[in-house]
Order: C-alpha cells, then sequence, then structure tokens
C-alpha cells in the first residue's frame, strides 16, 4: 500500500469521527401551561411529541424518546410549583444522556395561543436562548412550525429542502379539540390510568379518525392491556387455556423470526395453529401483528401448498388440541378453527378476509377479523385502508378472488367496501366515502353478477349508515357509561347525576322510569351472559327513556331546552324549522309535520287541572317529538 493509502483512510475516520461528534443528542421535555384553563391540562405533553417529530428531521440531531423522558420524569421531584426549571432540566438531561434540554410553556387566552421553547445546555445548566411565537388557537399548527424553525436557529442546524417541506406539511391533527384531548390521553398514560387513557385517545378519533398519532396511541394501549391480560390469564389458566399456552411456547413468535427465514409446509401448519390459539386466548392483537409478519413474508403472496389442510390437521393433533378425525380432510372435525385457518393459507384474499363462497368476509381466524377485535370502532375503516395500502403495495390488491362468479371484483373492492362499511358504522358515511361507493357501482354497472355485488354492497353501506345514525340519535350523543350512570339514578329515584329540585323534573323521573328499570335489568342480564351485541340494543334503549329528562335539563352537565312545561311545548313546536330538506316529503315525516302543530298546541297545557298534569302533557308532546320526529331523522335534533 503506497503511503497516500493510509493518510487517506486516517482522514476518512476522523472525518467520520467528526460527523459522529457533531450529531448532538436532544430532550424536549413536556410544556408547562402558562397560563388557561385547567381544560387544556395535557397540552405539554401533545405539543413536546409534536416539537420531537419535526426536529427529528434535521440531520445533526438525535431526539430522545418520550418513553426513556417520562421513566425518568416518573422518578423526579419537581418543584413546589410543579414547573419543569433549568436545574430539573439539567438533572434529566444528564439521566438521559443528553447534551441540550428544549423545555417551555404554552398560553391559552380566549382565542390566542402563545407558546415559547427554551434551550439548556446540560453541561453547564446555562440557558443557551429561548424563542417564541403566537397566533390563534385554530392556527396551532403554524404556531408550533414557527418556534421550530427558530429553534432549528439556535442549534445551528439546516433543513433540507425535502425535509423542511415534510416539517411543513406534517401535522398530526388540524382540530385543536383533538389535539388536546389526545394530549389527556398522554398524561393519563403517564400517570398510569390505561382505560382513562385509551378512552381519551379514542376521543381524539372520533373527531378527528386521521389523527395517526391517536390511532399508534390506542394500538399500543390495546397491546398493552393484552399483555397484560395474558399475564392474569396464565396464572388463573385451566387445563384448557395451558393446552393453548403450550402451542405458544411451542411453535415461535412470527415476528420474531430471523429476517431469512423461509416457510415449509410444516412450519407453516404450526403457524396456522398458533393463530387458532391467539385467537382463543382473545390476544387479537397479537394475533393481528403476527399475521401482517407472516404475510410481509410472502411478500403478501401465499400461492396454495399441496397438502396444507391435512398439515394442519395434523399439527393440531401432533400438539393434542384434537382428536384423530377419520381423515384428515374430513369437515367438520373436532376442533376449532383449524380447517378454517388451513384454509385461509391457501391465498392472500381467504387469509386477508376469509372471503367463503358467497364472497362475504370472514368472522373468525383471518387478518381482517383479528384486526376488527383488536380496534375499537374509530379504528377499523383506517385499519382496512391499511390493508388495502399494503395489498396495493406489493401489487397484489387486483387480485380476483371469484374469478368464475365475479370476474371484475377485486380484492382491493372488498377491503374498499369493509373500510367504508366501518365507517359507516363509526361515524356515519361522509361526501367522500359516498363518491367511492358510487365511483365502484358506475364501475361494475353492465357488468353481470359483479354489478349485482356492487349494488348489494352499496345499498348494504348506506343501511349501516342509516343504522349508525339512528343509534347516535337514540343516544342523544351520550357515551355507553354516562347513559347508564344516568339511568340507574333514574331507577333509584334521584341522586348527584339528576337535577330533581323542580316539579317538572320529578314527573319526568316518573315516567322514565318504569322503562329504564326493565331495560338496565336486561342489560345488566346480557353483560352477565357475555352478550355484548345484545347489550348494545338495551343502551338504545336507556337513550329512549332519557329523552323525558335531557331537554327539560334534569340531568347535571347536560344543557337543557326550557325549563317548564311551556317552553318545551315551544321548543317542540319549532321542530318545523330544524326540518332535513332532503326528508320532508318522505313518509312518516310528512305526517308528523302534519301532526306537529297540534301536538305541541300550548292550549293542551290550558286543559290540564294540574301542575302536575300540565308537565305530563309537555313531557309526553316531547317523548312524540323524539320518537316520530328526531329518530327517524325528519329533523336536525339541535343537540
Amino acid at each position: 500500500m503506497s503511503r497516500l493509502g493510509p493518510l487517506l483512510l486516517g482522514l476518512l475516520l476522523w472525518c467520520l469521527a467528526g460527523s459522529a461528534r457533531a450529531e448532538r443528542s436532544v430532550a424536549v421535555l413536556p410544556l408547562d401551561a402558562a397560563a388557561g384553563s385547567e381544560s387544556y391540562a395535557g397540552l405539554g405533553r401533545a405539543l413536546a411529541g409534536m416539537l420531537v417529530s419535526d426536529l427529528s428531521r434535521a440531520q445533526g440531531l438525535r431526539l430522545v424518546e418520550r418513553q426513556r423522558l417520562d421513566a425518568l420524569l416518573a422518578e423526579i421531584t419537581l418543584s413546589e410549583s410543579g414547573y419543569l426549571d433549568p436545574d430539573t432540566a439539567q438533572q434529566l438531561g444528564q439521566g438521559v444522556g443528553a447534551e441540550l434540554v428544549v423545555l417551555g410553556s404554552w398560553s391559552v387566552v380566549d382565542t390566542a395561543f402563545l407558546m415559547d421553547a427554551r434551550v439548556v445546555e446540560v453541561q453547564s445548566g446555562d440557558i443557551l436562548s429561548a424563542v417564541d411565537a403566537q397566533g390563534t388557537v385554530a392556527d396551532f399548527v403554524s404556531v408550533e412550525k414557527e418556534v421550530v424553525e427558530e429553534l432549528l436557529g439556535v442549534l445551528a442546524v439546516e433543513l433540507s429542502g425535502a425535509a423542511r417541506r415534510q416539517v411543513y406539511a406534517a401535522a398530526p391533527t388540524e382540530d385543536f379539540e383533538a389535539f388536546r384531548v389526545y394530549g389527556e390521553g398522554l398524561d393519563h398514560a403517564f400517570e398510569g390510568r390505561l382505560d382513562e387513557a385509551r378512552a381519551a385517545f379514542e376521543a381524539a378519533l372520533e373527531r378527528d379518525p386521521a389523527f395517526e398519532e391517536a390511532r399508534a396511541e390506542v394500538a399500543a394501549l390495546a397491546s398493552l392491556l393484552e399483555r397484560e391480560e395474558a399475564r392474569i390469564q396464565a396464572e388463573r389458566a385451566d387445563a384448557t387455556t395451558r393446552k393453548w399456552l403450550g402451542v405458544l411456547e411451542a411453535v415461535p413468535d412470527e415476528r420474531e423470526r430471523a429476517r431469512g427465514f423461509r416457510h415449509d409446509l410444516e412450519s407453516r401448519a404450526r403457524f396456522a395453529v398458533r393463530s387458532v390459539a391467539l385467537e382463543a386466548l382473545g390476544r387479537h392483537c397479537q394475533r393481528a401483528e403476527e399475521m401482517w409478519a407472516f404475510l410481509d413474508r410472502h411478500d403478501w403472496r401465499l400461492p396454495e401448498v399441496q397438502g396444507q389442510h391435512a398439515a394442519t390437521l395434523k399439527a393440531a393433533h401432533a400438539m393434542g388440541l384434537i382428536e384423530r378425525p377419520p381423515s384428515w380432510d374430513t369437515i367438520p372435525f373436532d376442533g376449532p378453527g383449524f380447517s378454517s385457518m388451513g384454509a385461509a393459507l391457501f391465498s392472500t384474499s381467504r387469509f386477508v378476509t376469509g372471503l367463503s363462497t358467497d364472497m362475504q368476509p370472514g368472522r373468525g381466524y383471518e387478518l381482517v377479523p383479528a384486526e376488527l377485535a383488536c380496534q375499537e370502532p374509530a379504528g377499523r375503516p383506517v385499519r382496512m385502508a391499511a390493508i388495502a395500502a399494503a395489498l396495493d403495495r406489493h401489487g397484489v390488491g387486483g387480485q380476483v378472488p371469484d374469478p368464475q362468479t365475479y370476474p371484475e371484483v377485486t380484492l382491493a373492492d372488498h377491503l374498499l367496501v369493509q373500510e367504508i362499511r366501518y365507517q359507516a358504522l363509526a361515524g356515519g358515511l361522509d361526501s367522500a366515502a359516498r363518491a367511492r361507493v358510487e365511483t365502484l357501482v358506475a364501475r361494475m354497472k353492465g357488468r353481470g353478477h359483479s354489478e349485482f355485488w356492487a349494488m348489494n354492497a352499496a345499498q348494504g353501506v348506506v343501511r349501516l349508515a342509516e343504522q349508525a345514525e339512528r343509534q347516535r340519535l337514540a343516544r342523544h350523543g351520550l357515551d355507553e357509561q354516562t347513559l347508564v350512570a344516568v339511568s340507574r339514578a333514574v331507577a333509584a329515584g334521584g341522586g348527584e347525576l339528576l337535577d330533581t329540585g323542580r316539579p317538572l323534573c320529578e314527573v319526568a323521573v316518573g315516567l322514565a322510569r318504569p322503562a329504564l328499570v326493565g331495560r338496565l335489568a336486561a342489560y345488566d342480564e346480557a353483560l352477565a351472559a357475555d352478550q355484548p351485541a345484545r347489550a348494545e340494543l338495551q343502551i338504545d334503549g336507556l337513550g329512549y327513556g332519557l329523552a323525558y329528562l335531557l331537554d327539560p335539563g334534569c340531568v347535571v352537565g347536560q344543557p337543557g331546552r326550557a325549563e317548564d312545561p311551556l317552553g318545551l311545548l315551544a321548543w317542540v313546536r319549532t321542530a318545523d324549522e330544524r326540518t332535513r330538506p332532503e326528508r320532508a316529503a318522505e313518509e312518516p315525516c310528512r305526517t308528523a309535520l302534519e301532526q306537529l302543530p297540534g301536538r305541541a298546541e300550548p292550549a293542551n297545557l290550558a286543559a290540564a287541572a294540574t301542575p302536575e298534569l300540565a308537565a305530563q302533557t309537555a313531557l309526553l308532546a316531547l317523548a312524540w317529538y323524539h320518537s316520530s320526529l328526531v329518530l327517524p331523522g325528519c329533523v336536525d335534533p339541535g343537540r
């Protein structure tokens, strides 16, 4: 080697070392609330997450993970004020090995939103610089981007053109309320209140279904809660459960296999048995994750393998899960799901959706059922979209599951219908979803059975959307927990959730109680029998009964429409002003609107002999209004 070689090598190593030294570790702490109401609690963690996401796009900076910071924050005692001061920041920075720490605060004053940040050098504890920005609450994303721009200047780091475009294009959500609730979820999770955290993340998703950070937190919590349930399950295992757990010990976790591992007939069969075991144990999130890993290993292309069905049954038999049937191909046989899961391995379409001969999606062991069992309603449409995107990315979305009967219907079409179905159930159909359905129907027009399939799918989606809307109206926008709690208070004749100080509310409780007592008994019975679908129906019934109490303002914390019988009748009488034009001419809306003046006639109150009878008359008119005009969707309820 020439003398130049070692010199060049040394220079290269020196440059690499310099590059390594140039990368600085930065920790971003939760921002403090400088001003604003307590209702904005949690914003500090959410804003810190935005800063981490944006700053991480800059070369030369390495951002400390939130989990590491939270673990250390849980051990550090803050000052009496509860604020993160430079001394605490220095202590945290040393604990996570950061050279620089960013801390700051935010304020909400009326519609104004202010945000500031300071950079602390860990070694010296000095504040290098402070930056700030302000704008409106509605424009909080732009305020955060301005702070990021100034921080990059302080840190002497420049973004590439592509990275800068990504920073300004990236926002977890534009909905400030969704962002606020998401922050509450982060706070709850930090404090170990996992059920409350999950509820908050789901509420953020309901406001903004495209809020991916909230969706990721829901998924992470689902997996965490599932793991905890699995630990408890293992401790209390009976003989059957121990058999399933034995399968998990005997068959490797698909997510943990070596990158280059290739399945053969036997390992595929054992994976199928493991999937059934995960389903039997209720570990749906883990099952979905392992199925994604299995698909990725096969580039989402599952060829039919000779003998797969028999191999799956043999694997189940070898693990002591089923008795040997007369023939390995005999169906049915004495074992749960092994035949179904073995058949699912034949092709991508079966594995993903479990499509049956009538082209209906599977309900048990395939990827779609696993995802649906893992996700809450708000997350289901996006998971279907994620599967469809993966199919497209791997070039298999165009597969035709049943070319003989539906030659134009692709696997991607099925996933589209599933996505929109669950969107309809979660929150109704927006104009974009309706347009996608109409495009699908138009593409299938004149194509025989495929057109019939598309029309049937479109009608089913519309029916689901109408069903979801009726349920929303029946429940008055309240969640299950609130409906049940208020109903129990009514059944008990009072309580802190009810304002029974007015005669009108006393009458309302008396009218509502008989129906609610029966519904609550049926609800409790359904829960005890582990029949969630039946319990759901009873929840709608509780909503019907509470119509007597909500509009008179008899439920604490829920705004009423009027406080006296005459005011209630006046509210009912204005229903024609809230009529939905597209429904006004339809039956039964047209008939109900014709009956409205007589039902809400103030003279009806004058005929009542006592104040109690007057209250009862107004409340019965209110109940008619809800059952005849609100629930059928004839009017906008205005709640």
